[in-house]
């Protein structure tokens, strides 16, 4: 009965805290483990401790990389008492208000993974109406009041995190919540900042990422019968909203274009998943040269990925185009940034198709006769002629292609396989529902000893007690 008590635990700072022993095992005073706190050595460490020294971590260490190394590893250990915990780290202001964003995506896994289903509204949900809902009608919001305070800027950016978390979550079939889609648009009709002095445009642009995040692949990828009439309710008003807000912010744009860079992410998501067809027309006419510059990256952004991921008939004339953009637009940022993504993301239908389709051939040739010419080039900026070459490898490897080699000199043979550098690319397209901007993204801060990269059933049974 004794250890059930709260008792004063000194820590390390010099700080004694009442905890709560209850969960405690009974054959060990230790309460959680860390090594090297303050990163004075270059090491790679990895720690396998029971669950609930992860959750006294996050509950009573006062280090903030400490807080978030723990709540990565309670995603991997879903159960109703790790979502009371992150509930709690959600509501307590005590807490870095990185370290609540955080909670509130780890909670959003955590429900995805537990095979209860839970009565009633999700929790994030009851926690913003709680946070943000007018007292007489939680579902409407507050008129918006950042006010550059401790307090506020905490409640401002948990503002951002919570929807985005919400529209994470997935029913059984791994469709998104009825309720949240509803929701989250009320949120966006109901967003008043007539009486705010400050700009909502970083707050709107999250909510438009929200409702792209609600978006899943859509069951029939047939998109030659694809009409507008096809399309569900749901996916009729994300439509609707995503066009109205595009459009708003080219007629009246927002702070650095955020709604209609947003916009313009959610309706390439949505031709992503499969809900509309792929027209890269839209992302075309945000990518010309009166445009603001941001913009433009965005949209040629949507337009490598595009040609990175499918094999439309269309991908040739976009390949053509970006090419064209690397050596000749007038902008540097353009040049170079449209050069380093396609070497990272370089088209697969030159790579997959062009030995063996007849018809990605001559798209092969001239690409690879461009490339060259620039490469060799001496009047190239050295800067340029590196991504060119990265690109050059990416596609053709370090040989003369086939293509370009006389009939008598092919050698039947298979170059060596280069998707290997391809597929472990990671880009921000890749995840299209990061902002861009730092007011709604969370950055991942994970301590350098943090091993996130094991996975679950690869530990012990002592971890798993």
């Amino acid at each position: 009965g004794r250890r059930q008590k709260k008792k004063k635990i000194p820590l390390s700072t010099g700080e004694e805290l009442e905890i709560d022993l209850a969960n405690m095992d009974p054959d060990s005073p230790v309460l959680w483990i860390r090594i090297d706190p303050d990163l004075l050595l270059l090491r790679k460490v990895s720690i396998q401790q029971p669950v609930y020294q992860w959750e006294y971590m996050l509950k009573y260490e006062r280090d903030v990389l400490a807080q978030l190394q723990a709540l990565d590893i309670l995603q991997r250990f879903p159960s109703p008492h790790a979502r009371a915990i992150l509930i709690e780290t959600i509501e307590t202001e005590a807490f870095f208000y990185r370290v609540r964003c955080r909670a509130a995506y780890i909670l959003a896994e955590v429900v995805n993974k537990l095979p209860e289903t839970w009565l009633g509204p999700p929790a994030l949900m009851i926690l913003f109406k709680k946070f943000f809902g007018c007292k007489s009608a939680p579902h409407i919001p507050k008129p918006n009041n950042f006010v550059a305070t401790s307090v506020n800027l905490q409640q401002y950016f948990l503002m951002h995190a919570i929807p985005q978390a919400l529209a994470r979550l997935r029913s059984p079939s791994n469709s998104a919540l009825s309720e949240v889609h509803h929701f989250l648009i009320g949120l966006v009709k109901y967003n008043d900042n007539t009486v705010n002095r400050y700009s909502d445009d970083h707050y709107r642009a999250s909510l438009i990422n929200s409702l792209a995040a609600t978006l899943v692949p859509a069951e029939s990828r047939d998109i030659t019968n694809m009409s507008p009439l096809s399309l569900s309710t749901n996916m009729k008003e994300l439509l609707s909203e995503f066009t109205l807000a595009l459009n708003m912010d080219t007629l009246k744009p927002s702070f650095g274009r955020v709604i209609g860079i947003a916009a313009l992410q959610a309706i390439y998501h949505m031709q992503r998943t499969f809900h509309i067809p792929l027209d890269p027309k839209i992302f075309w006419s945000f990518a010309q040269p009166n445009i603001y510059v941001p913009m433009r990256l965005a949209a040629l952004t949507f337009l490598v990925d595009m040609v990175y991921r499918h094999k439309s008939p269309f991908v040739s004339e976009v390949i053509y185009r970006l090419i064209d953009l690397c050596i000749s637009d007038n902008e540097p940022v353009v040049r170079y940034y449209v050069a380093s993504q396609l070497s990272l993301k370089p088209p697969l239908c030159i790579i997959l198709g062009a030995e063996d389709d007849a018809t990605w051939k001559s798209l092969s040739r001239d690409i690879a006769i461009k490339l060259w010419a620039q490469i060799s080039d001496t009047r190239t900026e050295p800067r340029l002629r590196g991504h060119y070459i990265d690109l050059w490898f990416a596609v053709y490897g370090s040989n003369v292609p086939m293509l370009l080699k006389p009939a008598d000199q092919i050698i039947e043979e298979r170059p060596a396989p280069r998707n290997i550098h391809i597929t472990s690319v990671k880009n921000g397209t890749d995840d299209l529902l990061n902002s861009w901007s730092w007011h709604g993204t969370v950055i991942d801060i994970d301590e350098p000893d943090s091993p996130t990269e094991k996975l679950a059933n690869e530990m012990n049974d002592d971890t798993l007690q």
